[in-house]
Order: structure tokens, then C-alpha cells, then sequence
């Protein structure tokens, strides 16, 4: 299950991350057109799902979210001129560190430790794994990152 929770974060950070670039360019009437397009997706997906099992709502939920991602990119291609090839050229070194984090942590739930022990491990282990792949592959954001706990803890001067 934490496999599947991972991806939906990561997914639904994708989506705020489009939804909020509507909201900021005064396009609520998008925002509300893609809510009523994704509404009848998730009660589809709840419907088939949930006589089946709890595993089947927790998959329905996940491609669920995928689908609901690639409804909300869609329209920031002419709302704000990002084209989609843009965004997964962006998206994609993020996704991937993500998705190779997971890999690193899924293991440790075998050990059966402490679930707050656990916790910390997971924590500790996913931040090594994905700064160490963001450093290694380049990514703005870790850098801009950085530079600004540097202006935090030198004073701001």
C-alpha cells in the first residue's frame, strides 16, 4: 500500500502544481469545468471498485489520480502556453527519483521493526536516496534549494 500512496502524491503534486498555475492566472472557470470532467471519473472508479476489495479501491484510487493528473495538465497548454512535452520533460527527473526512493524504502517494511523506528529509517534513507539522485542529476530545485538555506543560516544580509 505504500507503493500506491507514493504514487498518488506524487501524482496529485503534479495536479495542484497545474491547478494552482489556473487559479494564479484568474481561470477559475477552467478549474470548475475540470472538476465536474473528473467527478463522474472518481465515482466510476469508486463504483467498480468498491464490491470487489479493499486492495481494488486502492488501485481504482491510484489510476484514478493518474487519470485526474492528465485532465488537469490539459488545459495549461493554452491557458498558460506550457505544452505538455514541456511539462513531462519537467515532470519526469522528479517522478523518476520518486519512483526509485520507493524502491529503496519498500524493503525496509520486511525487517519488521518498530513502527516508529520504521518511520525514521523510511525518512532518512528516502532523503539520502533522492537528494543524492537530484544533486547527481542536476535538478534547479535542489539547488535553489540549497542557496536559500545557505541565505537563511549565513543572516540575511
Amino acid at each position: 500500500m505504500s507503493l500506491s500512496r507514493s504514487f498518488q502524491v506524487s501524482v496529485s503534486t503534479i495536479s495542484n502544481a497545474n491547478m494552482q498555475a489556473l487559479k494564479a492566472s484568474g481561470r477559475s472557470d477552467v478549474l470548475l469545468e475540470l472538476e465536474i470532467l473528473k467527478k463522474p471519473v472518481y465515482l466510476a472508479f469508486i463504483l467498480s471498485s468498491i464490491r470487489i476489495s479493499v486492495l481494488a479501491v486502492a488501485i481504482s484510487m491510484v489510476l484514478n489520480n493518474f487519470i485526474e493528473m492528465l485532465i488537469d495538465i490539459l488545459p495549461n497548454k493554452r491557458v498558460i502556453k506550457y505544452p505538455y512535452k514541456e511539462q513531462f520533460k519537467d515532470i519526469f527527473p522528479t517522478f523518476l527519483l520518486a519512483i526509485i526512493m520507493v524502491l529503496f524504502i519498500y524493503p525496509i517494511g520486511f525487517l519488521h521493526l518498530n513502527s516508529i523506528l520504521e518511520i525514521i529509517l523510511d525518512v532518512i534513507v528516502g532523503a539520502i536516496v533522492y537528494l543524492s539522485g537530484a544533486y547527481l542529476l542536476k535538478l534547479q530545485p535542489l539547488f535553489y534549494f540549497l542557496s536559500y538555506l545557505k541565505y537563511l543560516f549565513k543572516g540575511r544580509s
